[in-house]
C-alpha cells in the first residue's frame, strides 16, 4: 500500500533487505561446508558476536575480521576463500529500486543508513557499477552512512542521532524504512516516522 509522503521531506533507506536483496541464510551454508557447524550462533539476522559487530563498526580491520573467523576453522584457509563465503550474503540490486531511487532523488533529500562493513561494500558497489554504471550508491543518495565509517551501528540510538544532525533533517519530516523491527524501534524513539519492512514487502509498493 503506497504511504502518504505529504508532510515527508526527507527519506532515510535501509540497505540490506529493502534496496539490495540479501540471503542471510547464505553464509549460514556457506560457513557450514568449509567447517563451522554452527555460525548462525555467530551470525544471524537476530543476533550476532563481538567479531561481527566490531567489523560493523570499523573496531577492527578486515584482516583481524577474517584471522577471527579463522579461530572457529578446523582448517586455515585463505582470504579469498573466507571472503567468497562471507560475501555469499549479497545477491543483487532489483532494477526497479534503482529506478525508484533515481526518480526519488528528484522530489526528497534521500539517505542511506547501513550496518555494513568494508568488505561487503566492495562487492556491492562493484555489482552497482556493473549493472548500473555508478561508481557508488552516493551518486543516487544525498548521503551515505555506513557504521564502518561512522563508528556506531544501528540499533544504537547514537547513530540516528549523528544522522539528523549531520543531515540537519527535521525528523518529523522524516521517514526511515528498514526490514529490522529493533531498527525502527529506535528510530520511532527519535522522533521519525518509520516503515517497518516485511519480508514479503517491497519498497516498490510504497511509493507507487
Amino acid at each position: 500500500m503506497p504511504l502518504d509522503l505529504s508532510e515527508v521531506d526527507n527519506i532515510i533507506f535501509d540497505l540490506g533487505g529493502v534496496i539490495l536483496n540479501i540471503d542471510h541464510d547464505a553464509p549460514i551454508r556457506a560457513f557450514k561446508q568449509l567447517g563451522i557447524p554452527n555460525f548462525q550462533a555467530l551470525y544471524s539476522k537476530a543476533t550476532q558476536s563481538s567479531l561481527f559487530t566490531d567489523l560493523e563498526t570499523g573496531a577492527i580491520s578486515p584482516s583481524e575480521f577474517r584471522d577471527g573467523l579463522r579461530s572457529f576453522l578446523p582448517i586455515p584457509l585463505n582470504d579469498h576463500k573466507l571472503d567468497e563465503a562471507w560475501n555469499s550474503i549479497i545477491l543483487d540490486f532489483p532494477v526497479k529500486n534503482i529506478r525508484l531511487l533515481e526518480k526519488l532523488k528528484s522530489e526528497k533529500r534521500i539517505f542511506l543508513l547501513s550496518n555494513t562493513n568494508t568488505i561487503h561494500l566492495a562487492v556491492f558497489t562493484e555489482r552497482l557499477k556493473q549493472h548500473f554504471g555508478y561508481n557508488a550508491l552516493d551518486e543516487l543518495l544525498e548521503k551515505t552512512y555506513y557504521s564502518h565509517e561512522v563508528g556506531m551501528r544501528k540499533p544504537n540510538k547514537d547513530i540516528f542521532q549523528y544522522v539528523i544532525k549531520d543531515s540537519g533533517v527535521i525528523p518529523d519530516r522524516t521517514l526511515f524504512i528498514d526490514d529490522t523491527i529493533d531498527h525502527v524501534i529506535t528510530a520511532k524513539s527519535c522522533h521519525l516516522h518509520t516503515h517497518h519492512l516485511k519480508d514479503n514487502e517491497s519498497i516498490i509498493e510504497l511509493f507507487n
